[in-house]
């Protein structure tokens, strides 16, 4: 899986929510345990929710089959979590949804600069690097990952490339 993969599209398996091995060195852990003894990391899939309760408790339901906002809630910020740990930053975020950003852009001013200038001041020979400007932005994109709970607690992704 790519590192800032936050589900298999296959299984829908979650990387970093086990709970048998530290998400930060892969240690083994014992049931219960909040804290790394190698690497004193404190694991994922323990943390305590804002009631005091374990995340994996049962959620409450309506009849419908809707859980409650505040479930809702806290499985978006578990997300988050895990996606932070994986390299992607939060752009915007509401209530349900969120907003992650992950890739490099090209930096356009300063490959501009060093093309320009630099093959001013070294006698054209800098005015090669316009070659790997272009490589560079053809090929370093900006990800955003759209993240919806939607009223049953399923995650809706969205992944988009500019």
């Amino acid at each position: 899986m790519h590192p800032k993969t936050l589900a298999c599209n296959k299984c829908g398996f979650h990387p970093l929510s086990g709970d048998k091995y530290c998400q930060s060195c892969a240690a083994e852990t014992q049931h219960g345990q909040v804290q790394c003894v190698q690497c004193g990391e404190r694991l994922l899939s323990k943390e305590i929710g804002s009631q005091g309760q374990e995340p994996d408790k049962a959620p409450q339901t309506t009849r419908s089959g809707h859980i409650d906002p505040e479930t809702r809630r806290e499985r978006l910020s578990s997300f988050v979590r895990q996606a932070s740990v994986a390299g992607w930053t939060v752009e915007s975020s509401s209530d349900f949804d969120v907003v992650l950003v992950g890739g490099k852009r090209c930096n356009h001013l300063v490959h501009g600069l060093v093309t320009i200038l630099g093959g001013v001041v070294s006698c054209g020979v800098l005015f090669f690097w316009g070659i790997i400007w272009l490589t560079l932005g053809l090929t370093q994109k900006e990800d955003r990952l759209i993240i919806h709970i939607n009223e049953y607690g399923k995650a809706e992704y969205r992944l988009v490339t500019k």
